[in-house]
């Protein structure tokens, strides 16, 4: 039942979820040493593109609109936060692309895996702080239920995890044996594992919603037609 449930979960939280693994994947320590420097930046750029993909199902969520005269904080603060999340995507894209195009063509750069971005880190970090704005004013949402405290907090600590792998990374010299090359892994897996854990808390949260409404539904189509119309039960 409970893997039936999963299935229910929104098409943009599959995207994030399976992104996340494919990142897991990539970052582990031994990933490169099994497939590659090549495959393993490859794997990088499926996972960024999933995640680029659900960024853009999230942003195109039917009551989620373009701002405009009139939107209440809570919407502005949601829209943008959709939007700078899929900016971030793309940027990753742009920074893998370019990592595999130079393990693919550059001597020099063939042991060189891809690591957390800076600015789509920054843009990652920037999202899931306007989130938490949105979520401290879930009354003006479109949905309610589109952003709850546990995925907005969840989401945030995978976003500043690679952010912090990107520091680490920048901080550090290049070259395959990096002094804290297993930091910059550990921090990206535990992004992947927050963003992970942020899509099953979403969607509990949305399982529980369902069951608590679904008495209310049925109470309504038991009490009949009311005022000539059908209950929306």
């Amino acid at each position: 039942m409970r893997a039936r449930s999963l299935l229910w979960m929104r098409r943009e939280a599959w995207g994030f979820a399976a992104g996340s693994v494919l990142f897991i994947v990539a970052a582990y320590t031994h990933t490169m040493a099994v497939i590659g420097t090549v495959a393993t930046n490859l794997v990088y750029l499926c996972g960024s593109a999933l995640f680029t993909w659900a960024a853009i199902e999230q942003l195109r969520l039917d009551g989620r609109r373009v701002p405009h005269r009139g939107s209440t904080p809570g919407n502005l603060a949601d829209w943008w936060a959709a939007a700078t999340r899929l900016l971030g995507g793309v940027l990753f894209n742009v920074s893998i692309l370019g990592s595999l195009i130079a393990s693919l063509t550059d001597i020099d750069a063939g042991d060189v895996v891809w690591t957390s971005a800076p600015w789509g880190s920054a843009a990652y970090v920037a999202a899931a702080t306007l989130a938490l704005v949105a979520v401290s004013k879930r009354e003006q949402l479109w949905d309610p239920r589109a952003r709850t405290p546990a995925t907005t907090w969840l989401t945030m600590l995978g976003s500043l995890s690679f952010a912090a792998a990107s520091v680490i990374d920048y901080a550090l010299p290049p070259g395959e044996q990096r002094p804290l090359a297993g930091g910059i892994a550990a921090a990206t897996m535990t992004g992947a594992v927050a963003f992970i854990a942020a899509t099953l808390a979403s969607h509990a949260s949305e399982a529980a919603q369902r069951r608590d409404e679904r008495p209310e539904q049925k109470r309504k189509a038991a009490d009949g037609p009311h005022d000539g119309r059908l209950s929306s039960g």
